[in-house]
């Protein structure tokens, strides 16, 4: 299922095929009208993404792309004011979340071979205290990781959990978003029509009696 992670990529890569088609069909009024509107449309719903931080956040925070992908992407300005609003997000709902952390069972924050407990908690506080950074920052400031394909699994790792606590809270929370309702729709309106239906059934069996 897709999920919030390639709303924007998506999006980026329609924007970036429309304004190509119009370069390259400038030369037909026909065409060209036909593609200024789907794209006036395409920018219209691009913006709209605007008043919800977490779709940046879900690019953000796949582990594969950060701020990366928006920094090759999207002018300055545009990366500016995103970095703005996904900062005042993460401060204001999930940097001073306080919650007991405690493991599940089974759960090991490192593989086998891996720092210790010890070593990751004096990790994350060390580096918390000597440079300000708080988990977020912490996070950004490290590079990309490519190879990683499935965002989820990273976060529900015991390693993210340990060293980015709140942080891997608010991945799980918005990369658990489907980019669309459709699914879950369909899937409440398939469960209305079996009630209907079996309603109807019972309905009829009193009737004959």
């Amino acid at each position: 299922m897709s999920t919030l992670t390639h709303v924007l990529p998506s999006i980026d890569y329609l924007l970036a095929h429309y304004n190509n088609s119009l370069e390259k069909y400038h030369d037909n009024p026909q065409l060209s009208s036909m593609l200024q509107v789907g794209l006036r449309k395409l920018e219209k719903y691009f913006n709209k993404t605007d008043s919800a931080p977490a779709y940046i956040a879900a690019v953000v925070l796949n582990p594969a792309w950060k701020w990366e992908y928006f920094q090759t992407r999207w002018t300055r300005e545009q990366v500016i004011a995103a970095r703005r609003r996904l900062k005042q997000y993460w401060e204001t709902l999930y940097k001073d979340f306080r919650e007991p952390r405690n493991q599940m069972p089974g759960d090991s924050p490192y593989a086998a071979g891996d720092r210790s407990d010890f070593d990751l908690w004096y990790q994350l506080d060390y580096v918390a205290v000597a440079t300000g950074m708080n988990e977020y920052t912490q996070y950004c400031a490290c590079s990309p990781e490519p190879d990683i394909s499935d965002p989820r699994s990273y976060w529900m790792s015991g390693r993210s959990r340990t060293l980015f606590p709140n942080l891997s809270r608010m991945a799980l929370d918005i990369l658990s978003i489907p980019a669309m309702s459709a699914e879950p729709e369909r899937l409440f309106s398939g469960q209305s029509r079996r009630l209907q239906q079996g309603v109807t059934v019972c309905v009829m069996k009193l009737l004959r009696r």
